[in-house]
């Protein structure tokens, strides 16, 4: 075997290796959603924005492996609260609570389709749809992100809102987290509608062993159906709490002396 063929063989080696590697592995994300205050006085607001700080963060995780992922919560469940004294001497709690998140979401390439695990108020739901395409415009812009090299591209949601995803061609997986994908790269950062949801890739273990098991138990319903029972129960929130409905219950107890 002379020199030439054992350089080949080795680079041949090397890109399947390479190529191995990115076909499955562990990315986690940092995801960031606006959260508002119900209808309060300012002094209230100040205060729920100052016990909000950390809690509107979750860290997600996707496993990717020969064309199929999941992308799920990995934070808990959060509870914070803060106490001081109002004008009368009375002792005032505020008590945010966020459960943990059992969502998931499930993708595969090659069946074209994704399994979505919501959860509404205890109740679990399972929608089994073709997977979700965008039309992605290319931006000529790039930057550095967690240590990649990325390139813009813009697009919108099926509510007209805009989508800025920054993804990067070293990682060639059309990947991304939850619904979001087909680009020529994994999705690094991706902002929907001005930052009302964030999404920042935090680490990536490329040749990481996983097991994707798909998402089963449920009441199956459609895309659309889902959404209908969601903003049902968006308007019940609302009538109950005020606000625009956001599912945070925010609990203030005053005690006197």
């Amino acid at each position: 075997m002379n020199t030439r063929t054992t350089a080949l063989m080795l680079m041949a080696f090397t890109f399947l290796q390479v190529l191995y590697a990115q076909n499955q592995g562990i990315a986690l994300y940092d995801v960031t959603r606006k959260m508002e205050a119900p209808d309060a006085s300012d002094e209230e607001k100040q205060r729920f924005a100052s016990l909000m700080a950390g809690m509107n963060t979750a860290q997600k995780r996707l496993d990717f492996k020969n064309g199929e992922s999941i992308f799920y919560d990995i934070t808990g469940e959060k509870e914070m609260s803060s106490s001081d004294v109002d004008a009368t001497g009375g002792e005032r709690k505020m008590v945010i609570k966020v459960a943990k998140n059992e969502d998931e979401y499930y993708k595969n390439f090659a069946e074209n389709k994704y399994i979505n695990k919501r959860d509404l108020f205890g109740k679990k739901f399972i929608i089994n749809e073709a997977i979700v395409k965008y039309h992605w415009k290319m931006a000529n812009e790039q930057q550095v992100i967690a240590g990649y090299t990325c390139m813009k591209a813009i697009a919108e949601n099926d509510k007209g809102e805009p989508i800025v995803a920054w993804y990067t061609p070293s990682v060639a997986i059309p990947n991304g987290p939850d619904e979001y994908g087909g680009l020529p790269g994994l999705i690094v950062a991706l902002d929907v509608n001005n930052k009302e949801r964030y999404y920042e890739l935090k680490s990536l273990d490329l040749g990481a062993e996983v097991t994707i098991v798909k998402p089963s138990k449920g009441d199956k319903v459609s895309k659309k159906k889902y959404d209908e029972l969601a903003e049902q129960k968006r308007k019940e929130m609302q009538e109950m709490y005020g606000g625009k409905g956001n599912m945070i219950m925010i609990k203030t107890d005053r005690r006197e002396e």
